[in-house]
């Protein structure tokens, strides 16, 4: 193992054991304060965060309001960050006390269709207490995950999902089994926000063409399964899960009718980003490959 990945380890090992010792509120306030720091001291990835914010807002905001919103976006990251090594003690905390539900509705109607529930979240806000707040409802939630670059990383993060009562299924082995798991009524968790890269398809996002992983679109063609856009919001010291109305599939996984459907969760979460832009992770290069229009910019989507 290379010397940078035993290190990244050793910081996720010993975050995961010292995370269990102190209050969730402590560790929350000072995620928030390193995320105030890798923003206006480290700048880290800053210029990034602000080139997005331009191509997504343009002139809707100037240049202090895209700051406000970047520095925003930092220390709710650093918050989701810490809070993460606190997982493992989170019933001991009874953090889903502090937990409120919109849209239950939804969450019912998706649930009475039978065909499985593919919750359709993001990097947005915390989303593994996303996860664990939905699965508090009653709902087997199985996640659906990629392989990260640091094997031993990827090994501790899955363990601590697997020890939280979520089957983990990952993208690498197929999708037989996340089949299996729609077809029996279960949720999976998907995230298809962020660039899909060479597997992706073109679809709107901010008025924009950008390359968007189609998977979730994909597997409810084949099952019927709802797709439920899914969100966690920041309410200073509690949080709000938010389902937003089902997206039903109708018709075979043609390209056309995928692409319809993954154009149509992302003008959801869209939406929900312009309200609450803090909560999105910014740091990601979301437009990397997309078309370039004349103006060097993401390509403008016509009309």
């Amino acid at each position: 193992m290379r010397l940078k990945h035993r290190i990244e380890a050793a910081l996720v090992s010993a975050g995961l054991r010292l995370g269990g010792l102190f209050p969730w509120s402590w560790i929350s306030a000072k995620g928030a304060v390193l995320g105030s720091l890798a923003f206006h001291v480290l700048r880290v990835r800053r210029r990034v965060v602000m080139e997005n914010l331009a191509v997504a807002f343009g002139d809707e905001l100037d240049e202090a309001g895209r700051r406000r919103i970047a520095a925003a976006c930092y220390a709710q990251f650093g918050r989701s960050y810490l809070e993460y090594f606190a997982l493992p003690a989170f019933r001991r905390r009874r953090v889903l006390e502090r937990v409120d539900f919109t849209g239950l509705e939804h969450l019912e109607a998706a649930r009475a269709r039978g065909r499985g529930i593919l919750f359709v979240a993001a990097h947005f806000g915390n989303w593994e207490l996303l996860a664990l707040a939905t699965q508090s409802l009653g709902v087997s939630v199985h996640l659906l995950v990629g392989d990260l670059a640091n094997p031993a990383v990827d090994a501790a993060m899955n363990d601590l999902r697997r020890r939280l009562g979520f089957p983990i299924e990952h993208r690498s082995m197929g999708l037989r089994s996340v089949l299996r798991a729609l077809r029996a009524g279960h949720g999976v968790g998907v995230q298809g926000d962020q660039e899909a890269r060479w597997h992706g398809i073109l679809v709107p996002f901010f008025g924009r063409e950008t390359l968007t992983h189609p998977g979730a679109a994909y597997l409810g063609l084949r099952t019927g399964a709802a797709l439920l856009p899914s969100f966690l919001l920041r309410e200073g010291g509690r949080f709000r899960v938010v389902y937003k109305e089902p997206i039903w599939p109708a018709g075979e996984p043609t390209d056309e009718n995928v692409r319809a459907l993954t154009a149509a969760h992302t003008r959801v979460l869209e939406g929900m980003i312009r309200e609450h832009p803090e909560h999105w992770f910014w740091l990601h290069r979301r437009w990397k490959r997309a078309p370039k229009g004349p103006d060097g910019l993401p390509r403008r989507v016509a009309g």
